[in-house]
């Protein structure tokens, strides 16, 4: 059996070709829990994010300008109180949820406002 390192991987191979039937197994694997802790870790930490957030009532919001999308968090919607099956999650829809006579102090930087 020999072991491999390809940069931080680790890559394992056990060659066996002692079977008479003139076959042969190769069997290969990759460490990768270290991977999986960091996964977990960042997993566990978006989750205590989401439930911080949703305790104190306090939304997150992201916009991607160049596919005029919005990703909103669940508390946000709630905020808006709009459904996240039907909201359009654009700029113009982010507009509309906001009381027309407000929307002038709606800007979001690099877009024009209404």
């Amino acid at each position: 059996w020999n072991a491999t390192f390809v940069g931080e991987q680790k890559e394992y191979c056990l060659n066996d070709f002692g079977i008479t039937t003139k076959e042969e197994i190769l069997v290969c694997g990759r460490d990768i829990i270290e991977q999986k802790e960091r996964e977990k870790t960042i997993l566990d930490s978006e989750r205590r994010l989401r439930e911080s957030q949703d305790m104190a009532l306090i939304g997150k919001w992201d916009y991607d300008f160049n596919n005029d999308t919005l990703l909103w968090s669940s508390v946000t919607y709630d905020v808006f109180g709009v459904d996240p099956e039907t909201f359009g999650a654009t700029y113009e829809a982010f507009l509309n949820a906001i009381y027309p006579d407000d929307r002038y102090m709606v800007t979001i930087p690099g877009r024009n406002t209404c």
